[in-house]
């Protein structure tokens, strides 16, 4: 038990510290990656989404995706203390999940559906789904004393 404890406490250390984390979402201001002419940068769409406006309905998918990411890190936590895993490899392994969650969000969450209008510009009925670039530019990274590291 003490094991699991000080691993629980050097976490929580460098947790707070800010010493160690993971993080996914839109990053390609990260990985030198810039929006093409004309385009609303990702991170803007995935907000305008996230809490809509005065036109676009609020379609949560960066919340339920943390909440989901949250419940399996927590799972993934209590597997992992008795594994000798570390930190850092812990982080890595919550970065995938909370990329995975976004990105099935975007692929199968429920939300309200797209207006006529949009349907007819698009194709689809699906929401959040147009170009494949907000699906496709989820990325995760992993934060250590040394810096961070965009993994996927």
């Amino acid at each position: 038990l003490s094991e699991v404890d000080s691993l629980l406490s050097n976490l929580k250390s460098a947790l707070s510290a800010k010493e160690i984390g993971a993080r996914a979402g839109y990053l390609y201001k990260d990985t030198g990656k810039k929006p093409q002419p004309n385009q609303m940068p990702l991170e803007k769409l995935a907000l305008t989404h996230q809490f809509g406006t005065s036109t676009i309905p609020a379609r949560p998918f960066l919340s339920r995706a943390q909440e989901n990411a949250q419940a399996r890190a927590q799972k993934l936590i209590d597997i992992r203390l008795d594994q000798n895993v570390t930190i850092s490899d812990l982080c890595l392994e919550i970065a995938a999940i909370m990329q995975a969650e976004i990105k099935n969000q975007i692929v199968k969450g429920s939300f309200v559906p797209n207006s006529p209008a949009t349907i007819i510009r698009k194709g689809s009925t699906r929401p959040l789904v147009d170009t494949g670039n907000l699906l496709q530019s989820v990325h995760f990274s992993v934060i250590t004393k040394t810096g961070e590291k965009i993994v996927s």
